[in-house]
């Protein structure tokens, strides 16, 4: 009975992040996308950003790192999408990967190298390869993850796609926050990673058919 409370509490509080992420991304000008690709792009990396505050809420206690590294992995993913569906469809985005590129795409670079180092010094295998110790790599692991979160935080923002106006910008910063604070729900339950997986297919829908709506 105990458990089953937590879980509940837990996925209620997943559902409210989501719903508020709802909020700041699509609470906005209606129709202001740049067609249905564009949208898809974009939605994956807002999903991607939307993993990586995940990863946070599933501290990687013991029990809960499986459902950790799935989230990491599926920050990971998004990301690639994210990257993949622009270059595809918009090829002089390569543009924005050249020295020249502004500031905050050098940051989602970055961002995007640095969560591979992550992941890959986390892995078993390669963890005593980089780290003397455990306590060196919860601090280098937590270092990094916060580099990460900033780096992409600065990305979306200073971008200015979907998401300009103050109160945007304002409630976005305090979210991220809010996920490296050390809440509660990190002591509460596994965070399912099917679920969180089918939340992130439904904010993708509803962002991307709020953006491509015909005005």
């Amino acid at each position: 009975m105990y458990h089953k409370c937590l879980n509940i509490i837990t996925k209620k509080w997943l559902s409210c992040f989501m719903l508020l992420m709802l909020i700041i991304t699509c609470v906005n000008y209606w129709g202001l996308g740049a067609g249905i690709l564009w949208d898809v792009a974009h939605g994956l990396g807002y999903a991607a950003f939307i993993c990586l505050l995940y990863t946070c809420f599933s501290k990687p206690a013991k029990l809960n790192i499986s459902s950790h590294r799935s989230l990491a992995y599926m920050a990971l993913l998004f990301t690639s999408l994210h990257v993949l569906v622009l270059l595809i469809t918009d090829p002089i985005t390569i543009e924005y990967l050249m020295p020249n590129a502004p500031l905050y795409m050098w940051l989602g670079s970055f961002s995007t190298i640095l969560m591979v180092c992550i992941i890959v010094s986390s892995l078993t295998r390669f963890k005593h390869v980089f780290y003397n110790n455990s306590t060196s790599f919860k601090k280098v692991h937590r270092i990094m993850s916060w580099l990460i979160i900033a780096g992409s935080l600065y990305h979306i923002v200073d971008s200015g796609f979907y998401i300009y106006q103050q109160w945007q910008i304002i409630a976005i910063v305090l979210v991220a926050i809010l996920s490296l604070w050390s809440i509660p729900i990190k002591r509460l339950a596994l965070i399912n990673s099917y679920q969180v997986t089918i939340q992130l297919m439904t904010f993708m829908a509803i962002f991307i058919g709020f953006w491509s709506w015909p005005i």
